[in-house]
């Protein structure tokens, strides 16, 4: 889901490399909130 939504960012106009970057980080911090630190949980 973390992915669908990195590539979900806008890139037009108005788009710096800074809230690119400031984007990504709050995604993957979202994501860390909610994966498990072993993947391996998820399929037993």
């Amino acid at each position: 889901m973390a992915l669908m939504q990195l590539t979900m960012i806008p890139l037009g106009s108005g788009t710096s490399v800074g809230d690119f970057v400031a984007h990504i980080q709050h995604s993957l911090k979202q994501s860390n909130v909610r994966i498990p630190v072993n993947p391996a949980t998820q399929s037993t």
